[in-house]
């Protein structure tokens, strides 16, 4: 099957909204009314098919804290499912979410094997403060979410610093002598960037 994932259009919204209204009713994600999806039009992708132009999935990048984002209203029409729709639309919010140096992306969801499938884990809600406050406590289903939360850790990859600055920095004493290109990595990473390597505890 041949289709590519863009950005979506206004033009999309009335297919978005029936294919989330579809799975909504068969509880398998919350609805969007179209007052809602043109507010965040910016943040969808959609799969097209490259045969027709038909709308086969769609799924947003809502960022909710510095360091944290998250997969929102990922759906993918039944006939298309498992045949990589999903995957391709998760990874160019990923991708968004890199460009904005997100260190992190969660997701609620009921079906966690295709997460976990993506490299993302298990993670209890309340690791997740911002979005239980922010959102599910607003929910119908709050505080009997059945929802499963995964997270991922999508950190930009850092950089060595060119010769001036890691001149700069070792005279500022932030990197170690013979620090630059050329030294290690990971004495890089944490010269010019600490905590970089610091993962949540229990997670």
């Amino acid at each position: 099957m041949d289709f590519l994932v863009r950005k979506a259009r206004v033009t999309d919204v009335g297919a978005i909204y029936s294919l989330l209204r579809q799975l909504a009713a068969e509880g398998l994600l919350l609805p969007r009314s179209y007052s809602s999806l043109y507010e965040t039009l910016q943040t969808f992708y959609v799969a097209e098919s490259r045969e027709d132009g038909g709308i086969l999935g769609a799924g947003a990048l809502q960022v909710s804290w510095e360091d944290l984002a998250e997969v929102r209203s990922l759906a993918v029409r039944k006939a298309f499912m498992g045949r990589g729709v999903g995957r391709a639309i998760t990874s160019a919010i990923e991708e968004d979410a890199r460009s904005l140096l997100i260190r992190r992306i969660f997701a609620l969801t009921y079906v966690p094997g295709f997460f976990f499938a993506m490299g993302y884990r298990q993670v209890t809600l309340d690791s997740l403060p911002q979005k239980i406050w922010a959102v599910c406590f607003n929910c119908v289903h709050y505080p009997d979410c059945k929802e499963i939360a995964v997270v991922k850790d999508i950190a930009p990859a850092l950089a060595a610093p060119g010769p001036e600055a890691a001149a700069a920095a070792r005279m500022e004493g932030a990197l170690p002598p013979g620090g630059g290109p050329g030294a290690p990595v990971g004495a890089l990473a944490d010269a010019v960037r600490p905590g970089a390597a610091h993962r949540e505890p229990g997670t």
